[in-house]
């Protein structure tokens, strides 16, 4: 099975082929198809596609061994996250909770902190589910519900491909 790499919709990957000759006794280097690389003739290029492709490369020896390799480009959505500016807690089933809305990128939330315009830390959630309408803050502190108001959050969200990236803000609360 060829190696593969994922490339995220829109982006650009960078190809960087290991071999196991010097680089100058390659007299031919070509990878197919070549309208998806920024050099085909090239050992390091770089690659754009919209969808899953298949590229080939194929090196040719001064001794005259010709190489093939093949690698498999999947290519992944964007992280699309939208965070509300507005929740109401009102126990009506809907807008109870503030939480984060994303596509299948988002793994998880590692973290949502919710602190008050003085800066008291006020909430604290670990390893959320992110579309999950029932759970996040529910706009209450040590039990009581707070008043309306601005808060500020801070998310700390683990992708599906490993990194973490954090998200921050400020949310109004109606009652």
């Amino acid at each position: 099975m060829p190696e593969f790499i994922e490339l995220v919709e829109e982006e650009t990957g960078f190809l960087h082929p290991i071999i196991n000759v010097p680089a100058e006794d390659l007299i031919n280097i070509q990878w197919t198809p070549a309208s998806l690389l920024s050099c085909d003739t090239c050992l390091n290029t770089s690659v754009s596609t919209l969808g899953n492709q298949t590229l080939q490369l194929t090196v040719v020896h001064i001794n005259g061994c010709v190489a093939h390799a093949a690698l498999n480009v999947i290519v992944v959505s964007k992280p699309k996250i939208y965070i509300p500016n507005t929740f109401s807690p009102n126990g009506v089933g809907y807008n109870d909770f503030f939480n984060l809305y994303s596509n299948d990128r988002v793994a998880s939330i590692l973290e949502l902190n919710i602190f008050d315009r003085w800066g008291d830390h006020i909430y604290q959630g670990l390893n959320l589910n992110p579309n999950d309408s029932s759970s996040g803050w529910d706009g209450k502190f040590r039990g009581k519900e707070m008043s309306s108001g601005i808060f500020v959050y801070y998310f700390k969200l683990l992708m599906t491909d490993g990194t973490v990236l954090t998200k921050y803000g400020d949310i109004t609360l109606l009652r």
